[in-house]
Order: structure tokens, then sequence, then C-alpha cells
């Protein structure tokens, strides 16, 4: 049987930590994934939801405890400490803790760029089967039986043929790497029409990577971006780069407490920071101008830093790659007061119905692309 709450009021203690939850505005409607998870439940247990704002999580957490909230909201990251002090419903999204900074600069294309997509051993083998071509033309012109020439009617002699290709199978090939059409190959005996056939198919080979990636190379800026975390550790360590931590978050707990080297070195260089929005705009700034040489880098939930990306502006927030290193998961979870007089398990059910049905993603893309463009109306 569906549990029944007959309208009764259901405090819900928030604060912004977007794309989780969100209020722009005095008079703006809450906006994010918890909000519709919130109104998913409040529809289907039948309660209605009176949303009390908090300034920070400690805040949120000491309301929890007197029971002036019965739910909070707000991408709150369940921890073994906070678990033994409150109660959460079942984890709804899992995110991972990495770093958003400046864009690199980009490089500038040189010379060397034609050399990028094939490595230097590959340049070296082919500088080597080139040199092979020239001894073995050498080879059969000097040692072995004269190439026969059938006469055309072109009336050139036997002689003038053979002075002509003397160095034939070098300039063959390279005007087959360089798909130039060769017009004499069919005055060629079988043993080098043979050879020409393979270094064809290698040549069409060859060209065609060479071709797709010099000209993705030239489509996809090049940046020297940090992608792991062991080299951000290393710029903070050389003082290149000072990672902010928002104050009074769980963030602080972790990295001073860790016995990690990593974490402990970035720990050391950081500095903690009340407003996360305002130092976000700032690192967006300093890649818009790319004149400052300060380089900040905000340690914080990798969905946060994707959407303040796209509110800031493409080319506002460097993230590392999608897969690539981060600090650590994190489990994203409603606390509920000790005191609470229903039973969790139907709320759990409706949010593993929820994560399984596909629409938590749906939800947190619908923010994601809100953000990006305000204009559209996604329903």
């Amino acid at each position: 049987m569906r549990l029944n709450l007959q309208r009764q009021i259901i405090k819900i203690g928030f604060f912004d930590d977007p794309p989780y939850t969100s209020k722009r505005g005095s008079i703006s409607p809450i906006i994010g994934l918890e909000p519709d998870i919130i109104d998913t439940m409040a529809e289907y247990f039948n309660f209605s939801v009176q949303y009390i704002r908090c300034d920070n999580i400690s805040e949120m957490f000491r309301m929890l405890h007197y029971k002036e909230t019965d739910f909070n909201i707000g991408g709150i990251m369940m921890t073994y400490d906070r678990h033994l002090r409150m109660n959460f419903f079942f984890s709804h999204w899992m995110d991972y803790v990495t770093f958003g900074m400046r864009w690199p600069e980009r490089n500038h294309n040189g010379f060397n760029l034609l050399l990028k997509p094939f490595s230097y051993q590959v340049w070296f083998l082919l500088i080597t089967v080139f040199i092979v071509f020239i001894i073995l033309n050498k080879f059969k012109i000097r040692i072995l039986i004269p190439i026969r020439i059938v006469h055309h009617q072109n009336g050139l002699n036997s002689q003038q043929y053979r002075s002509s290709i003397d160095l034939n199978l070098l300039w063959i090939n390279l005007s087959l790497l360089f798909r130039q059409p060769y017009y004499w190959l069919r005055y060629l005996d079988t043993s080098i029409k043979i050879c020409v056939i393979f270094w064809t198919f290698s040549a069409l080979i060859l060209t065609i990577f060479y071709g797709g990636c010099i000209s993705s190379i030239l489509a996809i800026p090049i940046h020297n971006g940090i992608t792991t975390v062991h080299q951000f550790a290393e710029q903070c360590h050389s003082q290149n780069i000072i990672p902010l931590i928002l104050n009074n978050t769980s963030f602080v707990r972790v990295f001073n407490y860790s016995k990690l080297d990593v974490f402990q070195t970035i720990w050391r260089n950081s500095r903690l920071i009340e407003d996360m929005e305002q130092e976000l705009r700032i690192i967006a700034s300093q890649s818009m101008m790319n004149g400052d040489d300060r380089k900040f880098a905000m340690i914080t939930a990798r969905e946060t830093l994707q959407y303040f990306r796209f509110l800031l502006g493409d080319g506002s927030i460097y993230i590392p790659p999608d897969g690539d290193d981060s600090f650590y998961p994190i489990l994203v979870s409603i606390p509920v007061r000790l005191s609470f007089e229903y039973d969790h398990q139907p709320f759990n059910d409706l949010i593993i119905h929820l994560q399984a049905a596909g629409l938590l993603q749906r939800w947190m893309n619908q923010e994601l692309s809100r953000v990006r463009d305000p204009k559209i109306l996604i329903t």
C-alpha cells in the first residue's frame, strides 16, 4: 500500500549548490535535480513542501538537528561522520571531486605541426624505406639483367628509355605517395610492378591516416591542459596554481586529514573561500582576458563545475576530460532528521525506481541545458 502523508507539510532546508539546487532571485522558483526529486515525492506520497533557505551546510545541519527541517537538499555528500549523526535516503547521484581552472593557452602552430601525425619512429622507417628503394633500383640497373623495354610509336630508343627510368623506382614511389600520376609504369618489368603495387597500398594507408590526423589537429585547438591530479599537485607544489576550497564543506576535512601525499601537497598550498560562484567568475574572466598571471583552481564536484562552465560560457572554465583522474567519488544524498515519523523504505524505493527509469539523468541534463540556453523551455 502506498504511503499517504495526507497533505502534511514537510519542511525542506536548502542552499544553492547548482545543478543540484539553485534559486536565482527572491521570487524565482527553486530548480535543480533535487527539487525535481522532492516534487516527485510530494506528488507520489501526497505531502506539501515548505522550503527554508539556509546560508551554509552548518546551519542546515543545525536546523535538522533541532527539528526545524525534515529533509535537507543542496548536493550534500554522505560521509561516515554524517551518517553517524543523521539518517540519509538512498544516494541518488554519484559525483566526483575534481578541479576547474582557467583555460590553458593555446599552442601556436609551427612547422613541427606537420610532423605530429606520425611518431619519430614512423618518420625514421619511412626514410629508411626510400633509402632501400634507391639501393634496390641501383642493384637492378647495374648488376642484374638490364631492363627490357618494348618499343612504342613515340620513336624513342631503348637507351633513351633506360636513362629516363634509371632512378624511376624512387621517383615512382614518391609520386604514388603524393598521389601523382606516373606514366612510365607500363614499361617496367614485373618485379618492379609488384613492388609498386605493395607500395601503393601502403602509401594509401599512410596518406589517409596522415590526412585525418592533420585535419583533426588543425580543427581542434591544442591546449597544454592538466589532466591528472598528480600533475595538478605538482603545479600546486611549484606554486604555479593556487587551489581554492570552499570553507565549511566536507572537502576541507578530507584534504586536511588525508594522509595521501597528493592531498597534503594541495592542502598546504590551498586557500579557503566563502563564495564559490564569485571565485569561479574570476577564473572565467582570467580565461577570457588571458592576461592575469595568477592561476587559481577550484576544487569541487564535477557537476558543479560543469554547470558553471555552461553558465559562464564556452572557454570559461577548464575541467579535466571526463573519465580521467579525479580526487575521489562522492555519494550525493538527502539527509533526514533522526525523529522523522515515517518509514524510509518507500522513499528509498522511489529513488531507486527513478534511477532505473533514467529520470534522474534526464533531469540533470535538463538543468544543464536550461543554464546553457535560458530561452529553452523544458517540460
